[in-house]
């Protein structure tokens, strides 16, 4: 099974996590008897938020992983990428 790609995309004030190839990622979660989204969506993540989750140690790629389905609770492959 395919690696599902998540990009992230920093701003000025934030960061957006979203799935580079929504067909693929929809196909991957049927494949595993996951109900798939209708529609595309992406997390927005305030930089001020961002800092106080990274102080508490928590993983936030594991976190955004797990709110796209993915990981080991789904035995989804995925990988994080920053984009320009």
């Amino acid at each position: 099974m395919a690696v599902i790609t998540i990009s992230r995309r920093r701003s000025m004030d934030e960061c957006v996590y979203e799935i580079d190839d929504f067909g693929a990622y929809v196909d991957a979660l049927r494949k595993t008897g996951i109900e798939a989204p209708k529609a595309k969506y992406r997390i927005t993540i305030p930089d001020r938020i961002e800092q106080e989750i990274h102080m508490s140690d928590i993983d936030i790629g594991e976190q955004v992983a797990l709110f796209f389905r993915l990981g080991a609770a789904s035995g989804l492959e995925y990988q994080i990428v920053d984009q320009q």
